[in-house]
């Protein structure tokens, strides 16, 4: 879904912008359709051309509660 895409990476950079006092550098989102599980858009960092690493493909952290919300819908 382009338009998704398209505000998941403006989300993740305007998202990145207003925490960098806080030390925040980077940031990723995968939005997953509910019913057929697809995902319509996925962003793995601010800027590929400075650093191309996928966070979100890549970043092999622990999900923690991030997917709560998939098991409870």
């Amino acid at each position: 879904n382009y338009a998704m895409q398209k505000e998941a990476e403006r989300a993740i950079i305007n998202g990145v912008m207003n925490a960098r006092d806080t030390g925040v550098t980077e940031g990723a989102i995968v939005c997953v359709e509910p019913r057929t599980g697809f995902i319509r858009a996925m962003v793995g960092g601010v800027d590929f051309e400075k650093r191309q690493f996928n966070n979100a493909a890549q970043g092999g952290r622990q999900p923690g509660s991030s997917f709560k919300p998939l098991v409870y819908v």
